[in-house]
This record gives C-alpha cells, sequence and structure tokens, in this order.
C-alpha cells in the first residue's frame, strides 16, 4: 500500500463489505470513509460471475498483494482482488464448496498464505514486478 489509505475489513457473515480510510501519517488521523460493499466492486464488472455474499464467511482476512491490488477472503469460499485504487473486482478464486476461508496473508517469500477448514493453503506468487 502507499500509507496514505486504511483498509478495514467488516465481517458480516454472508456479505461483503470492506472500509477504505485515507490516512495521515502526519497527523495519525484518518478520515473519508469509503465502503466498498459487492454492488460497488462488481460495478464494472462484464462476467456475471456468481454472486459474493450469500454463501459462508465474510471478508475476514485481508491483505495487500502488491501496489495495486489487494487480496481478500469472501463468502462461499472465494477469493476476491481488488483494485485499490478504483476498488474494482479484478479477479476471483474460487475454493471447493463448503470451504469456510478465515485468513490470507502474503509472505515476504512471496507466497500467498490462506487459511480456512483447518487448512493452510501456500501458492508461489510471480516475483514482484512481474507479471
Amino acid at each position: 500500500s502507499d500509507n496514505k489509505k486504511l483498509f478495514v475489513s467488516d465481517c458480516i457473515e454472508g456479505e461483503f463489505r470492506l472500509n477504505q480510510f485515507k490516512f495521515d501519517k502526519k497527523k495519525g488521523t484518518i478520515s473519508n470513509k469509503k465502503e466498498w460493499t459487492e454492488k460497488s466492486i462488481l460495478a464494472n464488472d462484464k462476467s456475471n460471475i456468481d454472486p459474493l455474499s450469500g454463501g459462508v464467511g465474510c471478508v475476514d482476512g485481508l491483505s495487500v498483494l502488491d501496489e495495486k491490488y489487494l487480496i481478500t477472503t469472501c463468502p462461499g469460499g472465494k477469493l476476491c482482488i481488488i483494485s485499490q485504487e478504483k476498488g474494482d473486482l479484478e479477479a476471483l478464486i474460487k475454493l471447493p464448496d463448503k470451504t469456510h476461508l478465515s485468513n490470507v496473508a502474503v509472505g515476504g517469500d512471496r507466497n500467498l498464505y490462506i487459511t480456512g477448514n483447518h487448512t493452510v493453503w501456500q501458492i508461489k506468487l510471480q516475483p514482484d514486478g512481474t507479471q
């Protein structure tokens, strides 16, 4: 992240809700709350994906993927990759049915760690700056 935004997950069972705030590091203050919901992150989506809401789980885990994207857990055993700038859903990863995701983190080793259903999954990411 650019240290100018603060992202806070809002875990409401079965719903997608994420809050973005403007962060002033010098003053130590937050302001300008923007609430991202399923409707807002899918506003520009043309793919007709399955709904994010309605499954088990919520936006519980949240991590900065890189300078452009966040990755969050989503209801229904999904991982959502969201643009930090626009708040648009850029990609969706669906895990097997009845998967209840609890956390997601990007390690210093450029691995993505995902927890849920008493399991830890590890996904190797591309090195920083490569496609």
